[in-house]
């Protein structure tokens, strides 16, 4: 349900410019094009780190490249905000 409501964010809060950017930052080709894999779409990595944040980091991005060093700065470049450290067992 995370990764849905990614997207939803994603269509409502990324300009082509931002998806430019991130399409770099990422090494990816595109943003949402069915000729890549699931996992190699920008729309998808997109989702995943937002997901993945929006989790407080408990569940696993299901991208390349998915460590908390490598997530963190992509969901800086997607949000403009600094990740926020998660509040489990506070």
């Amino acid at each position: 349900m995370l990764h849905e409501i990614g997207h939803i964010w994603l269509d409502a809060n990324t300009t082509q410019s931002l998806r430019d950017r991130f399409l770099e930052f990422r090494g990816l080709r595109s943003w949402d094009a069915s000729s890549d894999p699931w996992e190699l779409r920008g729309y998808e990595q997109g989702a995943e780190i937002m997901s993945w944040a929006l989790g407080e980091w408990i569940l696993t991005a299901q991208i390349p490249n998915n460590d908390p060093e490598q997530l963190a700065p992509a969901f800086e470049l997607l949000t403009g905000v600094e990740l926020p450290e998660p509040m489990i067992g506070d």
